[in-house]
This record gives structure tokens, sequence and C-alpha cells, in this order.
């Protein structure tokens, strides 16, 4: 598609991204209600889709949202969603991961956060204390069985000590100690931000 807009006629409209390619953007600014199903492929979204007030559903593959999409609702129960733009309340259900950057890198919430039980914040760092981050303006909620997969991208060497944050909230609630998946860190809190901090 070559427009450069998108406009969902009526809230029954959908957009599917079902593809095999491995980096397929699309740059239309979308508004409307609708929903955009992002089903297979990797798929960026780069426009400004800030009047886009639909759905967008990620069931498989990746959505990589380096636009604004800061007044959509965004449900993952499958494959991935990350990029580096502005997406509304995410939920991020049991098979659903979230992937903040493109790389390194942040994606804000324009809204709340939820990492449902068997979903996973998968998130990068290297040895220079830089890391992913999501940047949420409303609440962020992680429940019990949430999973913290790391990827570290270089070899160090990784001092001990060091605070990697990679999460940003207004309010945050925490509804188990820890989220499982590194053995390397640890989670903690504070009135403004969580850390992953190195203790081994």
């Amino acid at each position: 598609m070559n427009a450069p807009t998108l406009l969902f006629g009526s809230a029954a409209a959908a957009l599917n991204f079902n593809h095999t390619e491995a980096a397929y953007s699309f740059a239309a600014a979308m508004t409307g209600a609708g929903t955009i199903n992002q089903v297979a492929g990797h798929t960026n979204l780069t426009g400004n889709s800030a009047g886009f007030t639909g759905a967008v559903n990620v069931n498989g593959g990746q959505l990589s949202v380096n636009g604004d999409l800061s007044q959509a609702s965004v449900l993952v129960a499958g494959g991935i969603l990350g990029g580096g733009g502005t997406i509304g309340t995410t939920t991020i259900q049991s098979g659903g991961t979230l992937a903040p950057g493109n790389s390194i890198g942040t994606i804000t919430v324009a809204g709340n956060l939820v990492q449902a039980a068997g979903s996973v914040y998968d998130i990068e760092l290297n040895s220079a204390g830089a890391s992913d981050l999501t940047d949420v303006t409303g609440t962020a909620t992680i429940a019990s069985g949430a999973a913290l997969n790391i990827q570290q991208l270089d070899f160090g060497p990784y001092v001990i000590g060091t605070q990697y944050t990679v999460l940003l909230r207004l309010k945050f609630q925490v509804q188990h100690p820890a989220p499982s998946g590194h053995r390397m860190l640890r989670w903690t809190n504070d009135t403004s931000t969580s850390t992953a901090r190195n203790v081994a």
C-alpha cells in the first residue's frame, strides 16, 4: 500500500498483517476506529497514527511500533510487541511478549500496562549500563507468573551492583516478589522506577 493515509470507515473495519517478510514497513498514517491484527511476519509501523482509536491485536509474528498509536488499545495474545514508538493502554497476555526498542531502546505506553501470568518481558542490556526501557504514563501491573527475560548484548565485564532501569511508571503494582527468568538479576522497586540489579 502506497497511500499516505488509511481511514477506517467503521469500527468493523480490519487491517490484517499476515505475511512472511522479515521486515515489512507500513508508513501510512491510520485514523478512525477499527482493528489492526498482527498475525504473522515482522511488521514495522512507522506512521503517525495518533488518530487511530481502535484495537491492535498481536497474535503472532512481531509488531514493531515506531510511530504513534497512542490512542489505540493493544492486546498481545501471542507473538512479540516492540519498537521505539508510542502505544496506548496495553495488555500482554499469557503467550505474548513485550520487547521494547529495536535493539536497545524505549517504547512508551500512553496509558496502563498489564503483564499477565505467562507473559514475557524481554529486554536487552549491555555492560555499559544501557538497557531497553518501557515508559508507562499510567499504572504498570506485573502479575505473578510473568517472566523477565534478559539478553546480554556483549561479553562484559558486567559489574556487580550495576542497575538497569527497565520500567518507568506513574504507579507500579507488583503482584509477586520478582519476575522469574534470570538468576543474574534481582528485581527492585521504588516510587518511580523499577530496576534489575546485577548481583552475581
